[in-house]
């Protein structure tokens, strides 16, 4: 008896605390550099561990990598423990949400000593327990988390969440009474939903508990390790990627009344017609977290329509192609084509008619015939006049470049969903052949 009480309180004990759990267990995770090894959190993460293990609402601003994915999942997986526990994750993509379900599943799968549940469903974006618990992953949309009764919501990476108000006001409501609620995000623009609820943390009385980890928190990243990664981000860039600094909304590249009115402009009525007129933009991702972008706009009259827009985190160079064609087919357009680094073989190997565009410094365009060569400051600020002067219209459904213009500014070349801007100025310049009479460049800010 005196072994099975022993037994019983231990039992209870993995499921309260994800120190215990881990000492239980022992899962391991995959290391960045490859290979699977036993999780054993850092200090930082198990004070953070202490204050998701308590409940209620937490928001982390976070550097990148700092293994903030892997302690979350992990401190799940012991919550999955208590029966009937729903966790809810949130991504701006499905194949966002499904990497977090995979630490998880890897957690599962490599434990020392086996997770004491039977998986009763495990597929990319789900995994259910034999006591009614599950982890379930979704991507951001209006409608997000209206079908669950939720014991556990995580906003994943919520400054780049599309549709961040509407979704905030669905899944929250569906929550279960003590449910607890993670927002963890590196820093985008002041004014959004993560930044206000993160100055909202830091109030007297609030209800959240905030964290902030910014790169040095890390015990293996040292000098050296800075002086490896910092070469490549501009100043501004590694503030906001590594340093948990907002982004400054007066830095902002695109004016939020201007995106505002050219949301209004687009929620007028369209249908395509016979007579309609398009132009693509195609924006080839290079490393990190580039995508492939295609968008199309319709340019018959003023303002201008954007009317899709796709995005690719992964994709080969034969579909990629195989995309663009099926893009220009459908819409009748010669697409203008990203042609800088990689691009330039996405480009050769084209089997229809486009315009190759390499980006270059300086202030010069030229052109020869199919081919242009266009600063980037040019193709960008051209878009940013378009907008200003009501010349674009923008449906509210295309939230990623509608998130992508909000956070766009000068100094931030790697920022997320910087991709579908650039996709967009090319398109604009497409459909306008650059207006170079009536184009005025506007200066970037000095020391940029």
């Amino acid at each position: 008896m005196r072994k099975l009480a022993l037994a019983e309180r231990a039992s209870r004990a993995t499921r309260r605390s994800t120190a215990a759990f881990l000492e239980a267990y022992r899962p391991q995770v995959q290391r960045p550099q490859g290979g699977m090894v036993r999780y054993e959190p850092y200090p930082f993460q198990r004070d953070l561990i202490e204050q998701l293990d308590a409940g209620g609402r937490t928001i982390i601003l976070k550097a990148r990598q700092v293994g903030i994915s892997t302690t979350l999942m992990v401190q799940k997986l012991m919550r999955c423990l208590n029966p009937g526990t729903t966790v809810l994750i949130v991504s701006r993509k499905q194949t966002v949400a499904a990497h977090l379900v995979r630490i998880a599943r890897n957690a599962i799968q490599t434990s020392e000593r086996p997770y004491p549940l039977r998986v009763t469903t495990d597929n990319t974006l789900e995994i259910a327990f034999s006591n009614g618990s599950r982890i379930a992953a979704e991507s951001s949309t209006p409608e997000t988390g209206r079908a669950y009764a939720v014991s556990d919501l995580i906003l994943d990476e919520a400054a780049y969440l599309p549709w961040q108000e509407e979704m905030w006001q669905s899944a929250g409501p569906s929550a279960a009474h003590g449910f607890s609620t993670t927002m963890l995000s590196s820093p985008g623009m002041e004014g959004d939903l993560f930044h206000r609820t993160w100055e909202e943390a830091q109030l007297p009385g609030s209800t959240w508990k905030a964290a902030r980890l910014p790169w040095e928190m890390h015990p293996e990243y040292d000098q050296a390790w800075y002086a490896s990664m910092r070469p490549g981000y501009t100043a501004a860039a590694w503030a906001q990627e590594f340093c948990c600094e907002f982004g400054h909304s007066a830095d902002a590249v695109f004016g939020r009344e201007y995106i505002d009115r050219a949301i209004q402009l687009g929620a007028a009525e369209w249908q395509r017609e016979a007579k309609h007129r398009f132009a693509d933009g195609v924006d080839v991702a290079g490393s990190g977290q580039d995508e492939s972008v295609i968008v199309t706009l319709e340019r018959t009259e003023r303002p201008a329509r954007v009317v899709a827009v796709q995005g690719w985190e992964q994709i080969s160079g034969t579909g990629l192609q195989r995309e663009i064609e099926q893009s220009a087919e459908k819409w009748g357009t010669i697409p203008w084509v990203d042609r800088t680094g990689i691009g330039w073989g996405i480009c050769e190997n084209l089997k229809i008619r486009h315009v190759g565009v390499v980006w270059t410094s300086g202030q010069a365009v030229t052109r020869a015939p199919m081919r242009w060569n266009i600063p980037k400051e040019h193709l960008v600020n051209h878009l940013v006049l378009g907008l200003e002067e009501e010349q674009v219209a923008l449906p509210v459904e295309f939230q990623h470049l509608i998130l992508g213009l909000r956070a766009y500014r000068w100094g931030t070349p790697k920022a997320r969903l910087a991709d579908y801007v650039d996709a967009a100025s090319l398109a604009w310049w497409s459909a306008t052949n650059g207006e170079a009479s009536k184009f005025q460049l506007r200066a970037k800010p000095k020391g940029m």
